[in-house]
């Protein structure tokens, strides 16, 4: 697979093994399968069926990476009988809430399983980067393809060999199991159904979920035909197929596709996150042992390039640097000329503000007047009356009766106004599209 927006299949290819505790013939299967892909793979991810792994549901009074791991591991040694160095596991945290809780799903399997996929691959020169429950790649076709999802659905994988079980809600995994139910026993359909009501049944214990709203079937197509009609009579909520019609959106192949399970192909659409490998922690160490060696060869080639592009750019940026100081002293001469010219301007205010005296300006008496304005008033009208004495009457509105009197005490406190000469004329409610308004008018007196 590439890792460009549109992801390309190279090749597809199926070996068959009896048994994965025989270890030669694992490899014997690859060394069968790598020919047939005709490419070299730079990422691999395995896919283990559901029997293989433990799986769980639990809340932890945790929300720290570190402290959950540990909890998980305390969890593991009360559910199964393995130790700590025995067994290996994947976690999702699927919510969070605000009093410091988190809700997990665990995945558990025994670490010298895992350990012998593993090294099927280094004794094929291959490096496994991650080792994922074929459950989380089910779910990432539905994520990938589904447009309209229901908030907590059912997702089933039928196969020959059994059936995969997750409900999804808001795109992650919340509860995953399996069972071995196959088409040669009698009342198969039936079986899966009543498959189906265990989960739910499972589901709504784990906490305060539910209902499920959907029944999602993908895997084998003629299994699926059989079985449908069999849910749609017995199942209350609606059961739809959930296929790929071919490659989804932003999957070529060069080669025929029809084959690959759609489990693989979710992979390709939506990888899950890192936490749910299963991959052991020292595999994971020697992979970033390895990849640190990389880096640093690839470091130390940088440093050397590095440092003669470094002679090159310091000789650039001395001239740089002596051609912008010539062009600030060009502009600095510019600018001294025209403060000339703003100087002599300054000046000539400086005298008609000495001019006029220390009396009260026009501009200042409406900047008071505007100052003194509360929230919630809108002054749209300013009358003068020009007599023996300088009558104002200001017009506006207000939101409420007491901002009105807040307004006359706010000019009461201004200097440029005569001490008990602001009176509130008018305060009338109105109506208005936006609700009860007041209409408000006040006068008051200018010193002279």
């Amino acid at each position: 697979m590439q890792r460009f927006s549109r992801r390309q299949i190279e090749g597809f290819a199926v070996a068959e093994y009896p048994s994965i505790e025989d270890k030669e013939a694992v490899e014997n299967s690859l060394k069968t399968l790598l020919p047939a892909l005709h490419c070299a793979a730079d990422r691999i991810i395995v896919s283990i069926p559901h029997q293989w792994v433990s799986s769980r549901y639990i809340r932890l009074p945790s929300q720290d990476t570190k402290e959950i791991e540990e909890m998980i591991y305390l969890q593991a040694a009360k559910d199964l009988p393995l130790t700590r160095e025995g067994l290996t596991f994947g976690h999702q945290v699927v919510a969070r809430d605000a009093d410091g809780f988190s809700e997990i799903t665990m995945i558990f399997a025994r670490r010298a399983g895992i350990n012998r996929i593993v090294n099927a691959f280094v004794h094929n020169q291959l490096e496994v980067s991650a080792v994922y429950l074929c459950t989380y790649g089910i779910v990432g076709f539905y994520n990938a393809v589904m447009t309209a999802q229901a908030p907590e659905t059912i997702v089933v994988g039928l196969e020959p060999s059994g059936m995969e079980v997750a409900v999804v809600r808001n795109g992650k995994v919340y509860l995953s199991r399996s069972a071995n139910v196959q088409q040669k026993e009698p009342d198969w359909a039936d079986a899966v159904f009543k498959q189906l009501m265990e989960t739910q049944s499972l589901y709504l214990r784990q906490g305060p979920f539910g209902p499920i709203r959907k029944v999602l079937l993908t895997g084998d197509a003629r299994l699926i035909r059989e079985c449908k009609p069999h849910l749609d009579q017995k199942m209350v909520i609606p059961v739809e197929v959930m296929e790929s019609k071919g490659l989804p959106a932003g999957v070529i192949a060069r080669s025929a596709a029809a084959d690959i399970p759609i489990s693989l192909l979710g992979f390709m659409l939506q990888q899950p996150p890192e936490t749910t490998s299963l991959l052991p922690k020292e595999a994971r160490t020697t992979r970033l042992e390895r990849q640190q060696r990389t880096r640093s060869k690839r470091t130390a080639w940088l440093a050397a390039l590095a440092s003669a592009m470094l002679v090159t750019a310091l000789a650039v940026q001395v001239f740089a640097r002596h051609s912008y100081l010539g062009y600030l002293d060009r502009e600095l001469a510019a600018v001294k000329q025209k403060a000339q010219g703003l100087e002599s301007k300054v000046k000539a205010l400086r005298a008609f503000r000495n001019k006029q005296g220390t009396g009260l300006q026009v501009l200042e008496f409406l900047v008071a007047v505007h100052e003194a304005i509360p929230a919630g008033v809108a002054v749209n009208q300013l009358r003068f009356e020009a007599g023996q004495e300088e009558l104002f009457v200001l017009r506006g509105y207000s939101e409420k009766l007491d901002t009105v009197f807040a307004y006359a005490s706010a000019l009461r406190s201004a200097k440029v106004f005569r001490e008990g000469e602001i009176k509130v004329k008018q305060a009338t409610s109105q109506s208005s599209r936006d609700g009860e308004v007041i209409n408000l008018e006040i006068a008051f007196l200018h010193k002279q």
